[in-house]
């Protein structure tokens, strides 16, 4: 944050006079950006009485709630429950109207900054630190300047507690607290001590982490945008662990006169529309590559992918907040400022709310069935193989069967050519070839993967050179039975995202041909090639990775018959809100996909059309689907009991009425798996 933000901040609660009085002092200061905004009187506080310590509003809990999923915990604590909105990931929904514009406001061409890492800044340790306290740690007075908005206490903070900045410093002097057992979180701004051992500051906030109850409307908190930042930093034990499961939070020089939920108050005067509002939420592009990046780095930026970030205070562009921590690398932390601006975009969350007082996100309005039993006759089925991806950029595949172990494809291609930058391995449904997005078989496909062909043996493999071009696909591509059939995803056509074919004859590759010149949609994705190598059924849509609208068009591998299979709102209580995803043939001729009708599930639809029917009720956020030769479905299955919400791969027979888990423990990538004989 920049040096001037907190006196930026507090400026915002003054009257007029108040700000006339302080523009003198403000020039001893560095001056604040030219950017920033002018700022407020102070709205008018509601009579609301804050929540005390001893007895922390209790959370709104109307039904229809998001599944509450394994969220991030500290201090044996939750951090807030699964269902609030942080914990929700937002990397299916649709765009704000107004995201480029927003993105243009704040800066396309500005890096993203990690606003935290090890050592010392100009004599500051760098983030925003925290303090883990026992239940009965002393309650402290805190006077507050804006006791109309802060919640009274008492607080309790220990000797020498971490402060933001150090404790000479003159910035924002965030000082976090999470109270173990009680599981209370206590956060002040602009806090100092007093010799009498009490604390002044300008603000305080008390939130119940068992709860999803908002800060009353219009009040502010230790933030800006009167929620809380503990949930919004970047912490090192989430990233040494693998994985963040939370949105972030981070600054911006220019907001609007407005806020949007979950926020509840705002920071600036300007009016105009270009200007975000606090509490605006913001994820990385999905098609964004993370593969250049350090793990940790990409950890970071999955979790801004899945879960993205509030803008929550106003402050310099694209500065993401964490805490300070010994352990960071500062030199791969920088790495972030490869992140531009222009490879964000705005989310429209309003669907998730439920409550305008309550931080509950809204889910799937329904309740899943008893789940299915294990072991039951047809769920082993007659053989089969799974081929599908990890998050360290290596393929794998596994037979479809219980108790069966892993072949690393990567290690085992290790021993033909070297490479390090492994994806979106597939299966042809007859078992024998697979197609693979890889930087191995040739020199030019380094920093550039190919596509290329192996058979299933390994014995080979051969980077594709379509016409004499290689052929380098923008995501999961597909491969015909006999190997001589190729479809991948890429741009260069009329659309944002094509399909496009290329065919083998007497050893050589046909330029590819674009296949999907006569869809109404801008995105088209994902194919998957019926047994006789006749047709495609992929994703089309009208925004990348599974958006609202999306729907299954069909086309012939020749170019012929494009159609609109099924569109979202043709399904039971189905809108134009819902989307279709990864759909694949079944020996039938039906067709089985992922819809989010009733929560993410997996869904069948006759051959020759009619209505789509729920494989399964009994299991909930199911997705990536693909058949087996003999019919079972092979899904990625988020919430089995004790699994910790990893993508874990499991198969069921045709008609969902038993299933077995075929890999455990791990987290497969959600791009596709594809199935085989």
């Amino acid at each position: 944050m920049t040096t001037n933000s907190r006196r930026l901040r507090r400026l915002a609660s003054l009257s007029g006079a108040a700000l006339a009085a302080l523009a003198c002092s403000l020039g001893a200061l560095s001056q604040p950006p030219p950017t920033a905004p002018p700022l407020l009187p102070p709205t008018e506080a509601p009579a609301v009485e804050a929540p005390s310590v001893e007895a922390p509003p209790a959370a709104t809990q109307p039904p229809a709630a998001a599944p509450a999923g394994p969220g991030p915990s500290l201090a044996n604590c939750p951090l807030f429950p699964g269902d609030n909105v942080w914990n929700v990931p937002v990397d299916r929904l649709p765009l704000d109207p107004n995201s480029q514009t927003f993105v243009e406001t704040i800066g396309p061409d500005v890096g993203m900054h990690p606003d935290f890492g090890s050592g010392l800044y100009e004599g500051e340790p760098i983030g925003i630190p925290y303090v883990e306290v026992p239940a009965d740690q002393a309650g402290v007075t805190v006077a507050f300047e804006y006791d109309d908005e802060s919640d009274p206490g008492p607080y309790p903070i220990p000797a020498d507690p971490p402060i933001e900045g150090g404790p000479n410093s003159d910035n924002d002097r965030h000082i976090l607290i999470v109270q173990r057992d009680a599981c209370l979180l206590f956060e002040l701004y602009y806090a100092w001590p007093e010799n009498d051992g009490t604390w002044r500051a300008d603000s305080g906030a008390i939130f119940d982490l068992n709860s999803n109850q908002l800060r009353p409307e219009t009040w502010t908190s230790a933030d800006a945008a009167g929620l809380p930042i503990l949930p919004g930093l970047v912490r090192y034990e989430e990233v040494s662990a693998g994985e963040i499961r939370h949105a972030l939070r981070f600054t911006a020089p220019e907001t609007q006169h407005a806020y949007v939920w979950p926020a509840r108050h705002f920071a600036s005067e300007l009016t105009g529309q270009a200007y975000p509002p606090l509490g605006q939420r913001f994820r990385l592009r999905g098609d964004f590559d993370l593969s250049s990046f350090s793990p940790d780095v990409q950890i970071i930026l999955r979790a801004l992918q899945r879960y993205g970030m509030f803008l929550a205070d106003n402050g310099s562009a694209w500065f993401l907040s964490g805490a300070p921590d010994e352990r960071w690398d500062n030199d791969v932390l920088s790495e972030l400022g490869q992140v531009q601006g222009s490879d964000f975009e705005a989310v429209d969350a309003s669907s998730l709310m439920v409550d305008p007082d309550s931080a509950q996100a809204a889910g799937p309005t329904f309740e899943a069935g008893p789940l299915p039993p294990t072991s039951a006759p047809g769920a082993a089925g007659q053989g089969g193989h799974i081929s599908y991806t990890l998050e360290n950029n290596r393929v794998y595949l596994i037979a479809a069967e219980a108790g069966a172990q892993p072949e690393d494809v990567s290690q085992a291609l290790d021993g033909l050519a070297e490479g390090a930058d492994d994806g979106w391995l597939n299966l042809s449904p007859d078992g024998s070839w697979l197609a693979l997005d890889t930087d191995r078989f040739d020199s030019e496909c380094v920093g550039w993967t190919c596509l290329a062909i192996l058979p299933a043996d390994l014995s080979s493999g051969e980077a594709i050179r379509a016409g004499d071009e290689l052929v380098h696909p923008e995501g999961k591509s597909a491969v015909a039975s006999g190997g001589n059939l190729l479809v991948k995803p890429a741009g260069g056509g009329p659309h944002d995202r094509d399909l496009f074919v290329s065919t083998r004859s007497g050893g050589e590759w046909s330029a590819t041909a674009a296949l999907t010149e006569a869809s109404p949609y801008a995105w088209n994705d994902l194919p998957a090639i019926s047994d006789d190598g006749a047709r495609i059924v992929f994703e089309c849509g009208p925004q990348p990775y599974g958006a609202a609208g999306t729907a299954i068009c069909e086309v012939g591998t020749d170019g012929s018959g494009f159609r609109v299979v099924l569109a979202p709102e043709q399904g039971p209580g189905g809108s134009a809100g819902n989307a279709l995803r990864h759909p694949d043939y079944a020996p039938d001729g039906s067709l089985v996909f992922e819809a989010d009708w009733s929560g993410q599930q997996i869904w069948r639809l006759p051959a020759g059309g009619g209505q789509p029917a729920l494989v399964s009720p009994g299991f909930s956020n199911d997705n990536s689907p693909c058949v087996l030769p003999d019919g079972r479905i092979v899904s990625l299955w988020l919430e089995r009991p004790g699994g910790n919400g990893l993508h874990e791969i499991k198969v069921m027979p045709p008609d969902g009425s038993s299933y077995e888990m075929i890999l455990t423990g791990v987290d497969v990538h959600d791009v596709g798996i594809g199935c085989g004989a």
